[in-house]
């Protein structure tokens, strides 16, 4: 789990989970709350790292989970094939519209509550 608090807070930077082990391969999110490439200020951009790996690129299945961690109710599950090779990412660039947010539950009006992202 990777909780992003204080999310108006965080302005062009690049957001980083802790880094998990699996399998003998080391993930992490790559989390732009203000969104990368085409989806800069529109979305939240959202991208599974494999830190280290293996020396040849291999297919991972893996899912994205957004959740709103005051209530439950509220949830976006994002699912990928991809192959990976060390220190590559895979997600999205347009993860979740980011004037949503508010309006979906993600966040209260004071911007202050956090959402949990999952990838497994």
């Amino acid at each position: 789990m990777f909780v992003l608090s204080d999310f108006t807070e965080i302005k062009d930077e690049i957001v980083y989970s802790e880094c998990i082990k699996m399998s003998g391969v080391v993930w992490r999110l790559k989390v732009y709350p203000r969104g990368n490439g085409v989806a800069k200020d529109s979305y939240m951009s959202v991208f599974l790292e494999m830190v280290q790996g293996v020396q040849e690129g291999n297919k991972y299945d893996y899912k994205i989970q957004m959740v709103n961690v005051c209530d439950g109710s509220q949830s976006l599950l994002r699912e990928f094939t991809s192959e990976f090779n060390t220190e590559e990412c895979w997600g999205y660039n347009r993860f979740y519209k980011l004037e949503n947010l508010i309006k979906d539950g993600f966040l209260n009006e004071g911007n202050k509550v956090p959402t949990e992202l999952r990838s497994c």
